[in-house]
């Protein structure tokens, strides 16, 4: 139902297609590690901890030491590490190298618990430990460094820069909050720099959402995408679902041809173009544009039957356009002045600039009727608009409501009576 305004009836006819926000932005994430499930506290402070009660009474004793919180536990062993002092182990990365203590890496990751227990790997005695030295897993140093921080300080700073790094690093040091964090902020970090690397993540992990949204991502910026080698690089299914998806956004339908051309081009797969094809709205595409196709020597069409294909498809267009047109969903708006025998609508086509406005005659049996009319009420609904009601002021002190009722179709501009 839309809102009438006092002076004209606005309506917004809407089919949208959202498109995901992007954020660039640093989001920090505070992971509470429990350092009192990791030390005995009893016996490092020399005191009783066995109760609340206990501990309050300690507090307030002028003679009983500061309690040691898990801050200052924290700060200590950072400090320590920083300065390299009692530090067991240096973890290598790439090149880079990161003093540590195994205690505190063997308590906050079960990786490393693993490699250190018990003298169950060769690692356990070794003063320097390499992690994917060969590079195979693609983990990545500073992601490493950010974690080893994290195990410290208990506070990671994920951007959209380096949220992927920490996933993988995360995986593979066993740190399953942070990689479930991280997973969960990407659907906000995809752009153009990440949303390859998004898109593995999703099918590794196998977070299907993370998929879809990076698809999504894709299908709204499919006129830049179609410049990029990853388009080029499309298996064929995947090509095939871009291009028949209906919200397919792109600046018009021959964006989408040309792309399809071009990725033949480049695959030697014009055997594939008549399935392409079927994907492809002719009707939005102009004689012009398909004519300069055919004779565009840069898309090297040498095929004689995509040629003919191209040929029949133009020659049964049934409403040929002079301007090619995008197959994102159009949003019609319409507006209806008080008191005047026109009334407008402007389209949006879903390109940039793709905009068409239009003045349109109220029929006489409409402008008849409400030419006199004040304050009659108007609504829409699908791709209706239905006009009733309103007021007719004879004199000052006499006035007649109407009974009258009329409904417009904006789809094929035509008018009808409505019930009285």
């Amino acid at each position: 139902m839309s809102t009438i305004a006092p002076q004209m009836a606005l309506f917004h006819f809407d089919f949208p297609t959202s498109a995901p926000s992007i954020l660039d932005s640093c989001v920090t994430v505070c992971f509470d590690l429990d350092f009192e499930s990791i030390f005995d506290r009893q016996n490092l402070i020399g005191i009783n901890m066995s109760s609340h009660e206990d501990a309050t009474a300690s507090e307030e004793d002028s003679d009983s030491p500061e309690v040691l919180d898990d801050a200052r536990f924290r700060q200590g062993f950072d400090d320590m590490r920083k300065s390299g002092e009692m530090t067991d182990v240096t973890i290598t990365v790439g090149g880079k190298s990161f003093p540590a203590h195994k205690l505190i890496l063997a308590a906050c990751s079960p990786y490393f618990r693993g490699m250190f227990r018990d003298n169950n790997f060769g690692e356990a005695n070794m003063k320097t430990i390499a992690i994917d030295p060969e590079g195979q897993l693609g983990i990545k140093a500073t992601a490493v460094g950010q974690l080893i921080d994290y195990m410290y300080t208990g506070v990671l700073d994920l951007s959209f820069k380096n949220v992927v790094d920490i996933i993988w690093a995360a995986d593979l040091l066993q740190l399953p909050d942070v990689k479930d964090q991280a997973l969960s902020s990407l659907e906000d970090r995809i752009n153009f720099e990440t949303y390859l690397d998004i898109g593995e993540v999703g099918n590794v992990f196998n977070r299907q959402k993370l998929v879809m949204a990076v698809n999504r991502f894709i299908r709204q910026s499919f006129d830049d995408f179609t410049e990029t080698s990853a388009f080029l690089d499309l298996a064929f299914p995947d090509l095939m679902n871009y291009l028949s998806h209906k919200s397919l956004n792109t600046s018009s339908e021959y964006v989408i041809l040309k792309a399809a051309i071009r990725w033949c081009r480049h695959n030697d797969k014009f055997d594939l173009f008549p399935k392409l094809a079927d994907c492809i709205n002719f009707e939005l595409v102009s004689v012009h544009d398909l004519c300069e196709t055919l004779k565009d020597k840069a898309d090297q069409i040498t095929d004689p039957a995509v040629k003919s294909l191209i040929l029949d498809r133009m020659q049964n267009i049934s409403q040929p356009l002079t301007t090619s047109r995008p197959r994102f969903p159009s949003h019609t708006l319409i507006a209806m002045p008080y008191r005047s025998k026109t009334f407008f609508a402007i389209t949006f086509h879903g390109g940039l600039g793709s905009i068409e406005f239009e003045a349109r005659e109220f029929p006489d049996m409409v402008n008849d009727h409400i030419n006199s009319l004040t304050n009659y009420n108007v609504c829409s609904f699908d791709n209706l608009v239905y006009l009733a009601g309103g007021t007719n002021y004879i004199n000052e002190s006499e006035s007649q409501y109407s009974s009258h009722g009329f409904i417009y179709n904006i789809l094929d501009n035509s008018w009808a009576m409505g019930p009285r």
